[in-house]
């Protein structure tokens, strides 16, 4: 007889009639809260991927604002020097 995990065991959808392995009713649910666990952990690992990469484009996104402000202000400037110049009398 090959031996199953009972978080294996726990997915048969026939617990229990195979006489050769059947299981108890504490071995399914152990199997199905290890089951259920497994699923939580995943579910916990893609939330903080999700969030790391909330947070990344949080970071960038803050990035370009300031990259955006700065440009903002080199084309005032510009515009400062072009009006000086007009005042000048240059083409």
């Amino acid at each position: 007889m090959a031996h199953r995990s009972y978080k294996d065991a726990s997915k048969n959808v026939n617990w229990g009639r195979d006489e050769n392995e059947s299981l108890s009713i504490e071995q399914i649910n152990c199997g199905s809260i290890q089951r259920i666990a497994d699923a939580c952990e995943l579910m916990a690992k893609d939330r903080a991927a999700m969030e790391r990469n909330n947070k990344s484009l949080r970071e960038s996104k803050e990035a370009d604002a300031r990259y955006i402000r700065t440009l903002e202000r080199r084309v005032a400037a510009l515009r400062g020097c072009l009006k000086r110049a007009k005042k000048k009398g240059g083409r």
